[in-house]
């Protein structure tokens, strides 16, 4: 078949709202879909909520403050029970 051809038959399907196999074109009219870049984004969104909570909670406290903390409240306690 002439690609002109072909091209004409797939855009009056298309029109129609049929299209070739396209697992993307029927996943969009689900109601809900998401698309991966949109998921990626959300995830990507929370990631760096996480950081920016990490770090205001740690805000001021140094890497051997913290460990000096944690052997504190460690102390007498047994670390395989």
């Amino acid at each position: 078949m002439a690609p002109v051809v072909a091209k004409k038959l797939q855009s009056g399907f298309r029109k129609e709202g049929l299209s070739t196999f396209n697992p993307q074109e029927l996943l969009k009219n689900l109601p809900g879909y998401r698309t991966a870049e949109e998921e990626r984004s959300d995830i990507g969104q929370a990631l760096d909520e996480s950081l920016v909570k990490l770090l205001q909670d740690n805000r001021g406290h140094s890497i051997s403050n913290k460990a000096e903390t944690w052997q504190k409240n460690s102390a007498g306690h047994c670390h395989h029970c």
